[in-house]
């Protein structure tokens, strides 16, 4: 039920949620209403409140100090105004989506969402649908008056489900958000739903943490004396700050990848996904380093290894090692597939960090011990294999440069050199190495000549000893 309230109504809503009333001290217009400074600007009135106390305002200079908002537009102070709402009564639709969410119909990624959103629901009595807003969509059959910003968005949310063309639209199965739009915008979404067409819009709801970032701030010294200098009596501390446009601290995705690169920026900022709190997602400078160096990292390895080898004819047979690491990238592409159905994006950032450093330590491996030689066994078609199949498993994360890394060395290698089948065979045999090295004694012929080479990358894993 949709009800403009008339003011002796709402005295009566108020009486009953125990609110207070308050003066009105300014008009629409921003005049000042009651007192001697009636009619008034803010500005004005401001200026002569302080010619009017004069000396009585020293007694108030150490009481604290009050933050005033300002408008986004104009930059003028605001001042808070109290006026008409409208509301909606929604008590049947909270009870119901209150069941549905507590039989697990209408389903959370993590159990905190669940119980702040049977929170919400069990604290919210009356939803304001309205907001004196300069710009919204009108209100029909009411002049000056707009919807507010978070029920138009509710409406548009079945407007995507497929309403009002289909009465009833098939529940959109999943939707991301984070914690303050849980509140603001999926739980209204949800009522206005069930009120419409009798069902919740969204069936599986996965909340990201709020985005912060580490600041450094001024932290005070204990017992510094004011007459001290400014680095003798404060030292930087780290903070956590959510990021707001209000603090001054966001960050614009294009200043990041004009810096770091996208494929970095993706990279750490899945990794920041996976935080000891499910309210924060932590993104630090740190994390975009360290996706940096590795991508870096890794680019520079492969265009090494195909620089030192740039004859075909230095191309040898695969050995274990290059059997070992094929094995173990077989199934790269359809685990991914696993993580990006399940949402599971910091584990899947993850999962390409080792996929990266092995690669790393195999291309190291290879150089070191088979340089020598002038035989670097199938080194350039594993290598090939390997950005393959690390190209089909992490093109949505990091879509740029295993692409990149693939096409500029496909152009170096024969047709020939494109197609190899390792041997799950030898890698059954160094998988037994791994687990139990004193059942490979006497060694097999196979693994042999090449425990120099597994030695040094496995490193301390790989306990065998002749």
């Amino acid at each position: 039920m949709i009800c403009p309230l008339s003011h002796k109504r709402h005295e009566k809503i108020a009486q009953a949620h125990q609110l207070q009333q308050r003066v009105q001290l300014f008009d629409k217009s921003g005049q000042m209403a009651h007192g001697d400074f009636m009619g008034q600007s803010r500005e004005t009135v401001r200026t002569n409140i302080v010619k009017t106390m004069g000396d009585q305002l020293e007694k108030f200079a150490d009481q604290g100090h009050v933050e005033t908002p300002f408008c986004g537009r104009c930059e003028s102070r605001v001042v808070p105004r109290y006026d008409e709402q409208i509301f909606v009564t929604a008590q049947d639709a909270q009870q119901e989506l209150t069941r549905l969410i507590e039989s697990d119909q209408v389903h959370f990624s993590h159990p905190i969402w669940k119980t702040r959103a049977l929170e919400v629901l069990a604290e919210q009595n009356l939803w304001c649908i309205s907001r004196q807003y300069w710009w919204g969509n009108p209100i029909p059959d009411m002049k000056n008056q707009v919807l507010s910003t978070w029920f138009t968005q509710a409406i548009w949310s079945l407007v995507g489900a497929g309403w009002p063309h289909n009465p009833k639209p098939p529940m959109i199965e999943e939707v991301f958000t984070d914690a303050e739009m849980l509140v603001r915008w999926i739980i209204p979404s949800q009522l206005a739903s069930l009120i419409i067409t009798g069902q919740p819009v969204f069936r599986h709801i996965h909340v990201h943490g709020t985005l912060h970032i580490t600041e450094r701030a001024l932290k005070p010294r204990e017992q510094a004396p004011l007459s001290a200098l400014d680095e003798d009596r404060f030292l930087f501390h780290q903070v956590r700050r959510p990021m707001r446009h209000r603090l001054g601290n966001v960050i614009e995705p294009q200043a990041l990848i004009r810096r770091f690169g996208a494929d970095t920026v993706r990279l750490a900022y899945a990794l920041s996904l996976d935080s000891h709190s499910p309210e924060i997602m932590l993104f630090s400078g740190d994390r975009l380093r360290q996706a940096r160096r590795l991508l870096h990292k890794l680019s520079a390895k492969v265009t090494g290894l195909f620089n030192l080898m740039r004859s075909s004819e230095q191309q040898g047979e695969l050995r274990p090692l290059d059997h070992w690491v094929l094995c173990q990238t077989e199934d790269l592409a359809e685990n991914s597939i696993a993580f990006y159905a399940h949402n599971q994006i910091s584990t899947l950032a993850e999962n390409l960090v080792q996929a990266c450093e092995q690669l790393i330590q195999y291309i190291n491996t290879v150089v070191k011990l088979r340089r020598e030689e002038g035989d670097f066994g199938a080194a350039r078609a594993t290598v090939f294999a390997l950005l393959q199949r690390m190209n089909q498993a992490y093109a949505p994360l990091c879509p740029f440069i295993f692409e990149k890394l693939q096409d500029w060395v496909s152009q170096r290698l024969s047709e020939s050199e494109q197609k190899i089948t390792p041997d799950n065979s030898i890698c059954a045999l160094i998988a037994a190495a791994l687990e139990e090295p004193e059942s490979m004694e006497p060694y097999d012929e196979t693994l042999e000549s090449a425990i120099p080479e597994l030695r040094r990358f496995f490193g301390k894993v790989w306990l065998l000893e002749k």
